[in-house]
């Protein structure tokens, strides 16, 4: 996994950023998933829900900036 699959492009914003995190924190698992072929569609809806969060806080009022740490928070909470 030394260069970027193109399935990576394909993901949402959130999306990629779980990949990152799992590849420098959680390489085994993220492994293993690729080998049982979960993990792009995994990586695909989880962002897009993740996205679904940031523009929702958005409308709520806070700004991108919060909307996207608190969705952060939840890729690293429960990734860990």
């Amino acid at each position: 996994m030394s260069k970027m699959p193109n399935e990576y492009y394909a993901l949402p914003v959130m999306g990629r950023e779980i990949y990152d995190y799992w590849k420098i924190s959680k390489p085994e698992p993220l492994k293993e998933m690729d080998q049982s072929g979960q993990l792009w569609s995994y990586l695909e809806n989880k962002g897009w829900r993740l996205n679904d969060l940031v523009t929702e806080l958005m409308w709520q009022g806070l700004s991108e900036d919060m909307a996207k740490e608190l969705a952060r928070a939840e890729i690293y909470d429960q990734l860990t």
